[in-house]
């Protein structure tokens, strides 16, 4: 070997850039893709949570019409992440049996963090409560 490429070949002064280098493109993958599916879940979990507060604030209600308007009202009241609680749609359903509630939430449209890799464009919670059939049932509206 002549003695340019023994020179090449030994010099170690830029080993740590080059590691570096090839390290440091995963790891900013991992970093932004923590991110993004972080936003997705806090979301998911703040629609769950007021989806669940809505349907058990409803089980206090005296008619049927009153459940429903206090399951769509606590719910509402307990989304407070972000932009969730001006654009989550909202809709509770009360029987005497039960009270559901449904929550949908255009993420695509409003993103919590931002979207670089690909996400869920609706995230959606769904809660049933059963009211365990009172002994004054709730009358209609």
């Amino acid at each position: 070997m002549s003695r340019c490429s023994r020179s090449f070949f030994g010099d170690t002064c830029a080993a740590a850039a080059i590691e570096f280098a090839l390290i440091s493109v995963p790891l900013i993958v991992l970093l932004f893709g923590g991110i993004t599916y972080g936003g997705v879940l806090a979301s998911e979990i703040a629609l769950e949570h007021a989806a669940s507060e809505g349907a058990r604030a409803g089980i206090a209600g005296l008619t049927l019409c009153e459940r429903k308007d206090r399951a769509e009202t606590f719910a509402h009241d307990a989304l407070v992440f972000g932009s969730i609680a001006t654009s989550a749609v909202i809709e509770a359903t009360a029987t005497a049996e039960q009270i559901s509630v449904d929550i949908s939430y255009d993420y695509a449209a409003n993103p919590l963090s931002p979207v670089l890799f690909p996400v869920p464009e609706q995230l959606t919670a769904h809660v049933v409560v059963l009211t365990d059939g009172p002994e004054l049932p709730a009358s209609s509206c």
